[in-house]
């Protein structure tokens, strides 16, 4: 299993490299099916072990949950853990993909699980957030948030943005802002 990801993942990486919007370019056309989404609440679950990464370290738990609650601040969306029996909307992991050049990946998968592309306008069921730790390992604390602020930028439907002061800018791990930058909180909120 943890093979077959790790393949897809460089893919899809391999695929969407060269994909990048402008500051003013609107985002993604794919949102959340209606049926998974509920008001503005974004269910999360750790799948670490599924993936045959082991325990997530308390690095990466401690900047999965400071970029989730720079969201949760700054914007509309509400980033929560998945209540028991309930299907998670974003899957969130962290282990060494084994890819040298992708910190961080958000795929979003249809009904049947199958990854969308950027520009398929299919409304998406779950999202899968892989955060590499064979980059991200080293980051400081700052850049790693800043990297999953940016990869759950993704789940919420925002492309990547040319502009250095966003947080959709490409590559991710440069920068340090605190919190989602006013042009993705202005997005989000109109969407969320």
């Amino acid at each position: 299993m943890r093979r077959i990801f790790t393949l897809l993942m460089t893919l899809v990486s391999l695929i969407s490299l060269g994909s990048s919007a402008s500051a003013t370019q609107d985002p993604l056309p794919s949102f959340w099916d209606s049926s998974v989404l509920t008001g503005n609440t974004v269910t999360v679950q750790n799948i670490n072990a599924l993936f045959g990464y082991g325990t997530m370290d308390n690095a990466h738990v401690s900047a999965y949950l400071n970029a989730m609650n720079l969201w949760n601040m700054a914007t509309d969306v509400n980033f929560t853990g998945t209540p028991a029996g309930q299907k998670p909307m974003v899957l969130i992991a962290a282990g060494n993909t084994g890819n040298a050049w992708v910190a961080g990946r958000a795929d979003r998968l249809d009904q049947n699980g199958n990854v969308l592309s950027e520009t398929n306008s299919t409304p998406y069921h779950q999202s899968i957030l892989v955060i590499n730790t064979g980059i991200s390992n080293q980051l400081v604390a700052g850049q790693l948030c800043y990297l999953i602020e940016h990869e759950l930028g993704h789940t919420l439907g925002m492309l990547h943005n040319d502009s250095a002061a966003e947080v959709m800018f490409f590559p991710t791990f440069r920068h340090c802002p605190n919190g989602p930058t006013p042009e993705a909180i202005s997005w989000v909120n109109a969407r969320y």
